[in-house]
């Protein structure tokens, strides 16, 4: 049972990726959206549940959503960049790892030599599957060359129509103009073909530079979120209403004196659907944290990687060609495996292992 409650946050902030991309608008209407709605149904959880909160509990809750915030932004950016399904891998690489060893070295999870054995080397696997769901086609780039030929064999077929055109006008004056102004085209036309390739493939890396950059950045967000609750032993129930505040007003922060846009619009409310699927997924979570611990529960939530990875391949239509659909496919039936080996820390046989 405590697994399941595990699983459930990562088929929800699967979910989340694409409905927000579908729904579009900025990262910050995005992040106004998502927080927003995350907060209504906070507020409904406390009014039913009535958690007992301490002014302390309160205030590390509030930082931990608040660098939620940051970090949930960062994403939205990076999808902009290189994509739902090249962005969620990395994310969660870089999730995973920072998340488990800061749950093994200051929180107490893996306590044994068998749940580290276990633990690290199921994270290596999912590391190792993530950057498989990332690697491009190197046929692209070998394609190239092809399409500059082309392009070079076109612009020989120009040559040659304006060498016929000049050629019958070279008897009157006009004619010495016109075979000018076609050799000019010719010219200019091999110039924009080349420069239109180059800045693609400078583009193309430049984005996955600076998308790797910011969820790196972001991830710092996301181990926060995760360990100021743990580290002070928040009931779930209790950090989620404190938690939903602190992301809000930390959205609204960054949209209003960082980013200094308007925060709210039309787009801002139908991104609300993300913030009532996000914060079902935030309070599982969060309960899970209390039965599982942080090094488990974090992990495992992130299988979300599987179908948000497929869901913006086939959904969103993130084009793949074969050779990189195949590496998807390999590399998430190795996150698979990663997801079930962590799972496995919790049972006695792995912690009695060595």
């Amino acid at each position: 049972m405590n697994l399941l409650i595990a699983l459930l946050p990562a088929l929800l902030w699967g979910v989340l990726p694409l409905a927000i991309s579908k729904v579009g608008g900025r990262p910050i209407h995005q992040i106004i959206g998502t927080t927003t709605g995350t907060l209504l149904v906070a507020i409904v959880v406390y009014l039913i549940v009535q958690p007992d909160i301490t002014t302390a509990n309160f205030w590390w809750c509030f930082l931990s959503g608040a660098m939620w915030a940051g970090a949930q932004m960062l994403q939205y950016r990076s999808f902009e960049l290189i994509g739902v399904s090249g962005g969620m891998p990395i994310s969660t690489g870089m999730q995973l790892t920072a998340n488990s060893i800061v749950g093994a070295l200051f929180l107490g999870d893996w306590p044994t030599w068998g749940q580290r054995l276990v633990g690290f080397s199921a994270i290596a696997l999912i590391i190792f599957g993530i950057w498989l769901t990332t690697r491009r086609d190197p046929a692209k780039t070998a394609k190239k060359s092809p399409q500059l030929a082309t392009n070079a064999q076109s612009g020989q077929c120009v040559d040659s129509i304006g060498e016929k055109a000049s050629a019958a006008l070279r008897t009157t004056d006009e004619g010495h103009a016109v075979q000018s102004g076609t050799d000019d085209i010719v010219e200019r036309t091999h110039e924009v073909t080349a420069t239109e390739n180059a800045n693609s493939a400078a583009d193309a890396t430049s984005n996955m530079k600076t998308g790797i950059l910011v969820l790196a950045i972001g991830t710092i967000g996301y181990v926060g979120f995760s360990f100021f609750p743990a580290r002070f032993h928040v009931d779930g129930r209790a950090a989620f209403l404190p938690q939903a505040i602190g992301m809000t007003i930390g959205a609204l922060f960054f949209s209003l004196f960082y980013l200094k846009q308007r925060p709210f619009s039309r787009a801002s409310v139908k991104n609300m659907l993300g913030g009532f699927i996000f914060a079902v997924a935030v309070l599982l979570y969060l309960i899970s944290i209390n039965l599982n611990g942080v090094s488990v529960a974090a992990s495992l939530t992130q299988m979300n990687v599987i179908l948000a990875t497929l869901g913006g391949i086939y959904i969103l239509g993130e084009r793949k060609t074969r050779w990189e659909l195949w590496n998807v496919y390999i590399g998430l039936f190795i996150v698979l495996i990663g997801g079930v080996m962590i799972g496995l820390t919790s049972t006695e046989i792995v912690a009695n292992l060595l």
